[in-house]
């Protein structure tokens, strides 16, 4: 056997186990295992039965094949999951060539085989300790705007593919070719060192947001506990001197107007009280506190709310959806015609969901699918993705000066 063929044949086993652990972990399998490496096997079959004569026709089978299969056999945003799988497809792209222009060297086998494996290990350790931690956490609080990625990983895809597969006369690159393509991958990975520090810059202003819109609503929180420790003083120093003017009635016989004055200390109590709406306590508190800031804005605050003392969400996620979905309908209200403004808050279980669902007042030309992409808050955005994160979905409905927002996820 020729060394090039055991390079060739070493090059071909490593690329169906990177293939294969690509579909597997750069994404949430949809089935179970058994099934998921049923399927690969499968792959792994006729990826190592296509024709070695045929490279360039292989590429394209192979990469339309591995993505059909990815998007198949895992779960997920496919915008995120379409960004992993065509970074992984100009990874190893470049690192499959790097491994060709080797092999075709005059070089011993031994060392030959040694590059193969170091290069594959490499992109192993590049993928899923670099690039797949971070891109999660990226993936967490960025929603949208996701064609911009796509332009630049599809171009240096472009750029790559067309060095490396798709010579005009020779598979094998020469050594200025292969300088041309070195600068090349440079360039992609300096891009995506940028591109990532971009995507940073989006999530620490993401979570900069998330701290004031928790900061706001703890002060607020501190703010109502502070009126009611008031009202708890307040009460008590007053309560010997209504005890007199029961005493006085009750020395006096007049049981009517001892019940006259209880009737109107209650109905005068009760506007003070803090009231209770559900027995979770971080969406109660949220609950009250925008039910205050709604009342000084004079708009006209409903809610029926049916909830469970304890929730399998953290408080953080809990305030990140409930808070953004009433203070954007909150924002929302400000907009419509004075005289009907208004919120409605529907919460409840639906077995193991929790069900929001927010309807507002708001501007009467008002068509969220419509709306530019400017024009959606980040709030939705941040909504959207802690949705998501536990198995949920929102929807958002906009006309005839009304405004919906309903949100269903795990509980």
């Amino acid at each position: 056997m020729r060394e090039i063929g055991v390079v060739e044949i070493l090059l071909l086993v490593l690329s169906v186990l990177s293939h294969v652990g690509m579909s597997i972990f750069l994404a949430r399998p949809r089935f179970n295992r058994v099934l998921t490496a049923l399927i690969w096997f499968v792959f792994s079959i006729v990826f190592l039965g296509l024709p070695a004569q045929y490279p360039r026709e292989n590429f394209i089978i192979s990469i339309v094949l591995n993505g059909v299969l990815f998007f198949f056999t895992t779960k997920g945003k496919p915008s995120v999951k379409g960004f992993l799988f065509l970074s992984y497809v100009c990874i190893y792209t470049c690192f499959s060539t790097m491994v060709t222009y080797v092999a075709a060297r005059q070089i011993p086998l031994a060392a030959k085989i040694t590059f193969v494996i170091l290069t594959m290990v490499v992109l192993q350790l590049l993928l899923y300790y670099l690039l797949l931690p971070k891109f999660k956490r990226f993936s967490t609080y960025i929603n949208g705007g996701w064609a911009k990625y796509y332009a630049i990983v599809i171009a240096f895809f472009i750029m790559i593919a067309a060095q490396s597969i798709y010579l005009p006369d020779e598979l094998a690159l020469s050594n200025a070719q292969f300088i041309y393509f070195m600068l090349t991958v440079v360039s992609f990975f300096v891009v995506y060192v940028a591109l990532f520090a971009s995507l940073q810059d989006a999530v620490n202003h993401e979570k900069e947001r998330r701290r004031q819109l928790h900061s706001e609503l703890l002060i607020l929180q501190v703010e109502a506990q502070e009126k009611e420790i008031e009202y708890a003083r307040q009460f008590k120093h007053d309560m010997h001197h209504h005890y007199d003017a029961l005493m006085s009635y009750a020395s006096a016989g007049e049981t009517e107007r001892i019940i006259d004055y209880i009737k109107q200390y209650m109905e005068q109590t009760a506007s003070y009280a803090p009231k209770t709406f559900c027995e979770n306590h971080t969406i109660n508190s949220i609950l009250g506190v925008y039910q205050e800031k709604a009342k000084n804005k004079g708009i006209d605050f409903e809610v029926q709310a049916s909830t469970r003392k304890t929730l399998g969400i953290a408080p953080p996620d809990i305030v990140t959806v409930f808070a953004n979905v009433i203070e954007n309908a909150l924002n929302g209200a400000e907009l419509a015609p004075k005289n009907g403004r208004y919120i409605k808050l529907d919460i409840f279980h639906k077995g193991k969901k929790i069900v929001l669902n927010c309807s507002n007042s708001c501007d009467l030309d008002l068509d969220f699918d419509d709306m530019p992409e400017q024009m959606r808050s980040t709030g939705i955005k941040s909504i959207c993705s802690v949705v998501e994160k536990h198995n949920g979905n929102c929807r958002f409905v906009a006309g005839a000066g009304q405004f919906e927002c309903i949100v269903i996820m795990d509980a």
